[in-house]
């Protein structure tokens, strides 16, 4: 049965302690050795996260440089640049991707992940089974650097490919992406739909 990892710990001011007596970890299971989906299920159209260009050019010191423009010409087209890496993200998770779950003993689970029409669910299906995880659920998106606050058993194989979403209840998964840039894109995107989320719900 596919399942969350535990959080041992975590540092930030608003976290508790794993009540004593539960179980440091709960593992994802891997009483098998994690296999590659093969070729044939593999989708047609996103089979990996691909970062758009618009990604890099987003700091804003690049486009500042690069276009001379004034602060409210910067915000526009960070604005516009924002809205253009959201919409392949958005096209990418809907038809789904490939992505490595990384369990608590450093061995790769290969998953395929989709996200709901709604940009509210993520769904996560390997070895045949499926798990859903609200975005409402996820507490932090994680880089590598950001991690170290966190104590989890998988710290030592974490790298600088990897985001660990920090859930309710102390527990947490990490994905390992292709590369460093593709890591930073989907954390980045994760953030920025987890506030347009909170923003709605504050607005009702």
């Amino acid at each position: 049965m596919l399942r969350w990892c535990q959080v041992d710990s975590c540092c930030a001011a608003h976290e508790l302690a794993p009540p004593a007596g539960v179980p440091v970890l709960s593992k994802l299971p891997h009483e098998k050795s994690p296999r590659a989906p093969p070729p044939s299920s593999l989708p047609v159209v996103g089979a990996r996260l691909e970062v758009p260009y618009e990604f890099y050019t987003f700091q804003t010191s690049t486009v500042y440089a690069a276009g001379g423009l004034t602060q409210s010409q910067l915000l526009i087209e960070q604005k516009a640049q924002m809205h253009t890496v959201l919409k392949q993200f958005a096209r990418d998770l809907l038809n789904g991707v490939w992505m490595d779950v990384l369990l608590n003993d450093g061995a790769i689970l290969p998953a395929f992940v989709k996200m709901d029409s709604r940009m509210t669910v993520l769904s996560i299906r390997a070895r045949d089974e499926v798990r859903t995880l609200p975005l409402s659920d996820v507490e932090k998106v994680c880089g590598s650097e950001e991690l170290r606050n966190i104590q989890t058993a998988n710290q030592a194989y974490i790298e600088e490919t990897c985001v660990t979403l920090v859930l309710r209840g102390q527990q947490f998964v990490t994905f390992r992406l292709d590369n460093a840039h593709a890591s930073e894109y989907f954390a980045s995107c994760l953030r920025v739909i987890r506030m347009a989320m909170t923003s709605s719900r504050e607005d009702k």
